[in-house]
């Protein structure tokens, strides 16, 4: 696991539980397959409130300069049929985009052995 995948489990893995486990895909895809690889993986896409309060928690630890890859990542939330929030780590914000966009996922995996 690197340190980017590590540093959003710890803030992630901490506000959903303790036995949990991040994959973070290097492909990019589009939002219906990036929900099809997450429980692939017996996993999901984590909603758009776990991706910002991992992002503030590890901002503000890290002194304001973002740990993470200057990228965007799905969310499990939906605008509507065509749309999916994407949460960009380089700005810390998000936007709804068509789901047929391409973006980066991870996964949370939890109840593993």
């Amino acid at each position: 696991m690197g340190k980017f995948a590590l540093v959003f489990c710890l803030s992630v893995c901490a506000a959903f539980g303790a036995s949990m486990r991040l994959h973070d895909s290097a492909q990019i895809m589009d939002w219906d397959r990036a929900v099809e690889y997450c429980r692939s993986l017996d996993a999901y896409v984590p909603p758009l409130n776990a991706m910002e309060a991992a992002f503030r928690e590890s901002y503000v630890s890290s002194g304001g300069k973002s740990p993470y890859q200057r990228e965007r990542y799905w969310t499990s939330d939906q605008s509507d049929l065509d749309g999916a929030y994407a949460y960009n780590f380089a700005s810390g914000l998000h936007s709804i985009e068509f789901k047929a966009s391409r973006f980066r996922v991870m996964c949370i995996q939890s109840d593993f052995d």
